[in-house]
């Protein structure tokens, strides 16, 4: 009886030093959040005229097809865009400011529905048989750094019939780089277009 309850005695102890560890632990996280949050709040207005903002070639993407998503695209083109989606709230105002925060969440918004009317275009163009205007469109999205994956897959599953499997590959390369499109199973059905 002794030793069982000395094991039970000493299992207690490692549990709430372990337990205590841990709210230590979490504490100095929450602490360290509040610290960036406070002294983000407090980061003056930085100029964001500079930034790499994505512009839409209208002469060099086949637009003609009068849907939606085209006229979206084409009215976008007026707008400033951005892709932020690696940066934090915090991250954002502590480079450029709080004041900025707002706008730069507009800029944002426009770029996430310029992905979107892409991707929404390329399968219109598909519907009509325009397989080359829909490749167009998709590599566009790729190079501004779209991250809808519908995009990649499509391009893909174009690059497989029409034999192009180079681009495949550089394709699937490119995809590894995002953290929301490096995920295994959407790779591997990236991969099977290579076969």
């Amino acid at each position: 009886m002794l030793p069982f309850l000395t094991f039970c005695i000493l299992f207690v102890l490692v549990l709430a030093h372990f337990r205590r560890k841990n709210d230590a632990a979490q504490s100095k996280v929450e602490e360290d959040f509040w610290s960036r949050e406070y002294e983000s709040n407090a980061t003056r207005r930085q100029d964001i005229s500079e930034l790499d903002y994505i512009t839409i070639p209208l002469g060099k993407l086949p637009l003609d097809l009068d849907t939606d998503s085209s006229r979206r695209i084409q009215s976008l083109a007026s707008e400033k865009m951005i892709d932020l989606s690696s940066y934090t709230n915090t991250d954002l105002k502590l480079k450029y400011g709080a004041a900025n925060l707002e706008t730069l969440s507009k800029y944002e918004c426009n770029y996430v529905d310029l992905e979107k009317a892409l991707d929404i275009y390329a399968s219109e163009l598909l519907d009509h048989d325009r397989t080359q205007d829909a490749i167009t469109i998709l590599e566009y999205a790729v190079a501004i750094g779209s991250d809808v994956g519908h995009t990649y897959l499509t391009l893909a599953d174009l690059y497989h019939d029409t034999g192009e499997n180079a681009k495949t590959q550089e394709l699937i390369t490119h995809a590894r780089e995002h953290a929301s499109l490096n995920r295994q199973p959407f790779l591997d059905k990236m991969q099977d277009y290579l076969t």
